[in-house]
């Protein structure tokens, strides 16, 4: 095992007290202590030391490779914990253990657990750079959720995984780095008079700088020698057995037992031999040693010396920790015995499981330390599987290259062929690679897996029928292999395949079993492809607001994995602002989900999303930039997708009517045909009845159509996000008696009193006028705007004082009537404003009282007066917080405000992780990573 655990009697007999760095390390209040230095500077005997004064319960970790491992690592601490409390109930993680939740989950079930304990615990993790990212990540949800009496300390060299530098930043962990753990010559010349040098101590101590296992060496005999490996060798000489010690080399842990369970030929008494030599161990337990990491590389350079026999226990140690379930320590063993089919066995079973928990960046660590002769097709191809998930695509499509190029025969292989010609929208290729990998596949696992790929491409390329079968197919394929999470993947896929042929209940009614699946089974990643497609059918259907509850459940989640998911389900919430107008924020959601796309290699999903971006540019006003956008699609314009070619057609059709060319516009329009989206099918039918219109040739047959969609659609959603393109038509229709009770609400919308007004003044300002940029060409314009919608009315010599400092400079005066001009010209070239939206009425200025503000900087103003206490007011101030207030404008009043709004949004925050933390742990977690990403000098108990 890799874990054992130190008590207060199990410490080296002889042993030099160092009371500056044990008053240091018990001085610190912080919950976490570090210490980090390469090998050799005492870290481990200093903790021991610490351990033995700490009056509560020690564990003691000695983590190994298996560590890498998030689950492993998990079982291996439980394993130490019941060693020292054999009579301590684990309910919680027993209880999570069983139910397979993911390792996150099991972390808090073990705090949850750890905080039941009577006793204060101190976990001592020593060797922390053989974590992993993944294992490095499941401490740290560890460590937060362990209450504050219990302590954590650790060692390590730099670089580990551990969040070293954010922790202490917190003030929550006290770093002890390589200058503090040196010895001092007065340190180094007592230890080694203690020990019986016989030489110069003060030149030997000078000479060594300090290191701790230099100074063992030299004190055990060895000479002033001062490279470490000679050092050991030195020792290693020596030795009676020196002939048989090398067999030691497999070995962790060295005591007695497990020699002989590997069948080590070594004399009687030998563990004392090696102990009473003078070399560099740790006390561990009675007759346990841990070997320093040094003295296990010299003797495994000897045992390799006979290679036989540096098999026959490489191999015995490998079958030994396999049948103990450490599947990484096998494998490692496995490797130094260059046994490559066992080698290539243990790394599926371990590559396998870790790709249904999607720990794609640990399954990159893991293969990425082979050399490439020891990966076979599988396991490559695992990697290409690893390299796409985290970003790194051209090493994908290389690997992926050079195994096709060897002539493989994979299903694996064309299963990743498929998914790229799909994410680069060639979807007719994909369908190639699925059915020639369906021929090679058997198994019911992986044909479930491209059967939902060849249901994606069927869907794409509008055969939408078949779409369903091979979605129904895939469900089957995977209720035969009773894998819970694929049937919960599968589902998924068939909802949308219902969805695509309108079977709207059965949509429905699937990905909410899938939802329920992912929750029963505990894997939230698992549920963002249901999160992101559940959104966009319950967008087409016209419940936007439920739409984007989903995205809202799945963005954080998506973020904190920054899976490919993250791309769709920005693309979700641009294509959810876009239908609700609120088309500058579709555009930067557009923006962020289309980087996010080329990182991932999703070729065929960014040419949706500027094709929607093209649209939310026209609708916003802004032609500059949606001619540059679809100059761009139309270099790219796709082959193969209908759906995409009928989305280009309505949008260069869009852009020529918001141009006033008419006739341009209805030849797009008249080109999109067959199929298309369910949404937008009122939208093409409402624009080219308007240009009818225009014509003269307006007919109610026209009309019937359109409404006849409106119906088949279940709602008019689509015909509200181009009133001012539309109007002519929807007040015709009235005007005729053709379904009034339709288009009457459309014409009202257009001339109801007020004007909405979005105020956005975080960083770079943003003011929408009825969905439209009002551009605002002085910076002074904008700013006195935003004093006005802060502050409200004010005299001319407030504002004056303000945005210039001097109300008697003359001009400042004539600066002022400037911007003032400006700002209102600027405003009322908006067609929605048709009254002066400044006025001056007894000294003051103010806003139009018709002008509808909507502020959020000015909401979070309001809620620092008074605290709400409910967390969905909470939640909404606290995400509405984008930025630094007004970046680069710098007067006095706003400098203030920017560090108002900063502390009022850092206290909203506080307060509803702490509301949180009751209902949500993982929710709350999210928002205090936040609220240190707003201030990270901002202490969060």
């Amino acid at each position: 095992m890799p874990t054992l655990s130190v008590s207060r009697s199990r410490l080296p007999s002889v042993v030099l007290e160092r009371p500056r760095l044990l008053q240091q390390l018990e001085a610190a209040d912080s919950r976490f202590l570090a210490l980090i230095a390469p090998a050799g500077y005492g870290k481990t005997t200093l903790m021991a030391q610490f351990a033995q004064r700490f009056s509560g319960t020690v564990v003691w970790v000695s983590l190994s490779d298996v560590s890498a491992d998030s689950l492993a690592l998990a079982q291996s601490l439980v394993a130490a914990l019941q060693l020292i409390l054999p009579r301590a109930k684990f309910a919680s993680w027993q209880e999570a253990l069983a139910a397979g939740v993911l390792p996150a989950r099991l972390a808090v079930a073990l705090a949850l657990d750890i905080n039941r304990l009577r006793k204060p615990v101190l976990l001592v993790l020593d060797r922390a750079e053989r974590l992993s990212a993944e294992s490095g990540r499941w401490l740290e949800t560890l460590f937060e959720a362990l209450e504050l009496r219990h302590r954590v300390l650790w060692a390590g060299f730099e670089g580990s995984p551990l969040p070293i530098a954010r922790f202490v930043a917190d003030g929550k962990a006290t770093l002890f780095g390589l200058t503090d753990l040196l010895f001092t010559t007065q340190e180094a010349r007592a230890y080694l008079q203690m020990r019986g040098f016989s030489g110069d101590a003060s030149l030997a101590a000078l000479a060594l700088e300090g290191w701790a296992v230099g100074l063992a060496l030299l004190a055990s005999g060895s000479g002033l020698a001062l490279r470490s490996d000679q050092l050991i060798f030195e020792v290693l000489e020596r030795l009676p057995l020196r002939e048989t010690i090398a067999e030691l080399a497999v070995l962790e842990v060295w005591d007695e037992r497990g020699a002989a369970q590997l069948g080590c030929v070594l004399p009687q008494g030998w563990l004392q031999t090696v102990v009473n030599a003078g070399l560099p161990l740790q006390v561990l337990g009675v007759n346990q040693y841990s070997p320093h990491s040094v003295l296990l590389e010299a003797l495994e350079v000897w045992l390799q010396r006979s290679p036989v026999r540096h098999a026959e226990l490489h191999g015995a140690a490998a079958s030994l920790a396999e049948r103990s379930g450490l599947l990484l320590e096998a494998l490692r063993h496995f490797r130094m015995a260059r046994t490559l089919p066992e080698v290539h066995r243990i790394a599926e079973l371990i590559v396998v499981p870790a790709v249904n928990r999607e720990e794609f960046r640990w399954i990159r660590h893991l293969l990425e330390s082979f050399e490439p002769a020891e990966l076979s097709t599988r396991l490559q191809l695992r990697l290409v599987q690893a390299l796409r998930q985290t970003g790194d695509l051209p090493r994908a499509d290389e690997l992926l290259q050079q195994v096709r190029d060897s002539g493989a025969e994979d299903s694996l292989l064309f299963a990743l062929m498929a998914i790229g010609e799909y994410n680069q929208g060639n979807f007719e290729r994909q369908l190639e690679f699925v059915h020639q990998g369906l021929t090679l596949e058997s198994d019911v696992r992986m044909r479930a897996k491209l059967l939902m790929t060849l249901a994606a491409g069927l869907s794409e390329l509008g055969r939408l029928e078949e779409d369903v079968l091979a979605a129904e197919e895939a469900v089957h394929c995977a209720e035969l292999s009773g894998d819970q999470m694929l049937i919960a993947a599968t589902v998924s896929v068939l909802a949308a395949s219902y969805g695509s042929v309108g079977r709207r209940v059965d949509c429905e009614r699937m990905f909410k079993r899938s939802l329920e699946l992912c929750k029963k089974l505990d894997v939230p990643a698992k549920a963002l492809a249901s999160y992101n497609n559940f959104a966009n059918y319950l967008s087409d259907w016209g419940r936007l607001s439920e739409a984007l509850e989903m995205t809202q459940k799945g963005m954080p989640l998506a973020r904190a994995t920054q899976s490919f998911w993250l791309a769709l389900l920005l693309g979700t919430e641009g294509i959810l602002h876009f239908r609700m107008g609120n088309f500058l924020a579709a555009l930067q959601s557009f923006s962020e989900g289309i980087e996010r796309c080329g990182f991932f290699g999703l070729g065929g999903t960014d040419y949706n999303y500027r094709l929607f971006a093209i649209q939310a540019a026209i609708l916003a006003s802004d032609l500059g930039k949606a001619k540059n956008l679809l100059l761009e699609a139309q270099i790219s314009r796709p082959t193969e997708a209908l759906v995409q070619l009928n989305r280009l057609y309505f949008v260069q059709g869009m852009f020529a009517f918001a141009s006033a060319d008419f006739v341009g516009a209805k030849n797009w329009f008249v080109q999109v045909d067959g199929v298309f989206d369910d949404f937008d099918q009122p939208r093409l039918q409402a624009y080219l009845a308007e240009i009818a219109r225009r014509e003269g040739c307006l007919t109610r047959v026209m009309v019937t159509a359109l409404v006849e969609s409106l119906e088949r659609l279940g709602h008019r959603f689509s015909l509200n996000l181009e009133p001012h393109f539309l109007i002519g038509l929807y007040q015709e229709c009235v005007r005729r008696g053709w379904y009034p009770e339709v288009f009457q609400q459309f014409v009202v919308s257009t001339t109801k009193d007020g004007v909405e007004f979005e105020v956005d003044l975080w960083e770079k300002p943003i003011f929408l006028i009825s969905s439209t940029v009002a551009k605002i060409p002085l910076a002074k314009s904008r700013e006195l705007l935003a004093w006005l919608v802060i502050n409200g009315a004010s005299t001319r010599n407030e504002l004056i004082l303000a945005l210039w400092g001097d109300t008697n400079e003359k001009r400042n005066l004539e600066y002022f009537k400037i911007a003032l001009r400006k700002l209102r010209t600027a405003l009322l070239s908006n067609s929605s404003i048709t009254f002066d939206p400044i006025l001056f009425e007894t000294g003051l200025y103010k806003l139009h009282p018709r002008l509808n503000i909507v502020c959020s900087a000015k909401n979070i103003l309001k809620a620092g007066e008074r605290f709400p206490t409910d967390i969905p007011r909470l939640e909404a101030l606290f995400s509405s917080y984008r930025g630094l207030f007004m970046l680069g404008i710098d007067s006095a009043w706003i400098l203030e405000l920017r560090h108002m709004l900063l502390d009022i949004t850092v206290r909203i925050g506080k307060q509803l992780g702490l509301l949180l933390l009751e209902s949500d742990q993982f929710k709350a977690a999210r928002v205090l990573r936040r609220v240190r990403e707003f201030d990270p000098l901002f202490g969060v108990a």
